[in-house]
């Protein structure tokens, strides 16, 4: 089995700022349904977001102080992967078992790239050829997804468009509803952080449904995360041709 834990790079408390705050609002949305919905673009814990771990805390029986250090993380993160089992009918997609165990990679600050999001860019031919490949600032959401099928055992895309969000749109078969796992591409039309043409691909956590989607991919922020996207527009939902749930 693959470990999702992840050591935190300090502790999480009210007020306080990091980079591992939009996944733990996210995954605090999923499990507990929080409504209204705690605010991932947001790096900052606010009253709400306080709220939700205290709550999350009381269900899990642990102590209730809204600090959110190793033992209250690690809890969160493994209710999250039950529910993920549960969502699919006791198992997790193979390719999102996959990704699961890629969150915490994140760019380098700075010169320099992490190698392992190198590693993301290098299954697309054109990043590769062209040499984008050995900078993690290339845009690298559909590189994940590619990456995450193929150590999966699926064939991916080995085409110059691989690297492309947009591409994956026409990827597989298509989905008449929500699944968790399915490949998402979502389109917003004014530039996003994710990449300048205002598509993104990622996997379907949750939503799908309505104006929000949930979906656990790369170069969310900069990093390998689960995180709420509100106010795109789904373009698709697909799914690998053959792939079981398990």
């Amino acid at each position: 089995m693959i470990t999702i834990y992840r050591a935190l790079s300090k502790l999480i408390v009210y007020r306080s700022e990091g980079p591992e705050v939009p996944g733990l609002k996210a995954m605090l949305n999923v499990v507990l349904k929080w409504q209204p919905a705690l605010d991932t673009a947001s790096n900052r814990i606010d009253e709400a977001a306080l709220a939700a771990v205290m709550e999350f805390q009381r269900r899990e029986k642990l102590k209730v102080d809204g600090r959110v250090g190793n033992v209250t993380y690690h809890r969160l993160l493994r209710v999250y992967r039950y529910h993920y089992a549960l969502l699919t009918g006791g198992s997790t997609p193979s390719w999102m078992r996959v990704a699961q165990g890629e969150m915490g990679q994140r760019e380098v600050v700075g010169k320099g790239a992490n190698p392992q999001i190198v590693s993301y860019l290098n299954t697309c031919p054109y990043l590769k050829r062209k040499g984008a490949s050995q900078s993690d600032e290339t845009a690298w959401c559909a590189a994940f997804v590619n990456w995450c099928l193929k150590r999966s055992g699926f064939p991916g895309l080995d085409t110059d468009q691989a690297g492309l969000a947009r591409t994956w749109s026409t990827y597989g078969v298509a989905l008449d509803g929500p699944r968790v796992g399915a490949i998402a591409v979502i389109y917003r039309a004014a530039a996003s952080s994710d990449t300048a043409t205002g598509n993104h691909v990622g996997f379907l956590v949750d939503g799908g449904v309505g104006n929000r989607v949930t979906l656990l991919g790369g170069n969310q922020g900069d990093q390998v995360v689960i995180r709420d996207y509100v106010g795109w527009d789904l373009i698709g939902l697909r799914w690998p041709t053959g792939g079981a749930a398990g």
